[in-house]
């Protein structure tokens, strides 16, 4: 049964969500014009329902702010509580039926989100690396005293639209180790997280969408294994808002048009 991800940890029980940096208000001497900010638009709701040959399962995940800032995301009895420094989450603490269950730190080295931790002893580990400040690869694991043991990596090329061009995924979760190579395109229209916390966008994930691009995946091919010349290929249909938001995005199976999920979201 499929679940949303967070952060690739085996706690994909959850997510979390943030806020963007502040807007503001300039005026002009010359012309005594106000420039009006742009509107701030923030997830209120996501219900993400996933179908199988001859069943569905939905879930429902419901954002609650202080100030436009995120503070606690609830899905049934779980229920996801954020801490930050400035703009920087430092935790996030997971429980259920009000029984704290994990949680995980995010460090940094500078403005870069270097690392997270989690599991009982911290000892589930994913990192994070950069070109020129532009994510390049994301590894996850857990950490044997000092060693980082790598369990999958995902090295990434992200293109100049601030999307993500293609996905080389490396699993040695269970042998042998295993390859795939993903492939995106995308629309010109608002991302859902476009005003959300610029770490979060780092580590959240939907069945309909994730945090890594600016704009909205239109097509997938999958390449598995990286070899292969043929691939499994998906596409994305969308209903926008005014503002040119997703309001509900479906994926389907380019084969046989098979509808694999709807994502429907308010906003605030």
């Amino acid at each position: 049964m499929r679940k949303y991800t967070f952060m690739k940890t085996k706690y994909n029980s959850f997510l979390k969500i943030f806020i963007l940096s502040l807007l503001f208000i300039s005026c002009s001497n010359d012309n005594e014009t106000i420039n009006t900010p742009e509107k701030k638009v923030l997830i209120k709701k996501i219900t993400q329902t996933t179908y199988y040959s001859n069943q569905s399962e939905t879930s429902i995940l419901n954002f609650t702010y202080e100030n436009d800032l995120l503070k606690k995301v609830s899905q049934g009895n779980y229920l996801s509580e954020l801490t930050y420094n400035n703009d920087k989450i430092t935790k996030i603490d997971y429980s259920n039926n009000g029984v704290l269950n994990n949680t995980i730190v995010l460090n940094y080295n500078g403005d870069l989100l270097i690392n997270t931790l989690s599991g009982n002893n911290q000892e589930e580990k994913t990192q994070f690396t950069y070109q020129n400040n532009i994510l390049s690869k994301i590894e996850s694991g857990y950490l044997s005293g000092n060693n980082f043991i790598i369990q999958g990596s995902n090295d990434l090329i992200i293109n100049s639209a601030g999307n993500l061009a293609q996905s080389i995924t490396t699993s040695s979760v269970f042998p042998p180790t295993t390859i795939s190579k993903l492939l995106y395109t995308y629309d010109n229209k608002n991302h859902p997280l476009k005003n959300m916390n610029k770490y979060f966008r780092l580590i959240f994930a939907v069945e309909g969408f994730d945090g890594l691009s600016t704009n909205n995946k239109l097509t997938k091919e999958s390449f598995y294994p990286i070899t292969s010349t043929t691939s499994v290929n998906y596409y994305f249909t969308y209903i926008y808002n005014n503002d040119n938001y997703p309001t509900e995005i479906n994926r389907f199976a380019s084969s046989d048009n098979f509808l694999i999920s709807k994502t429907v979201i308010e906003y605030q």
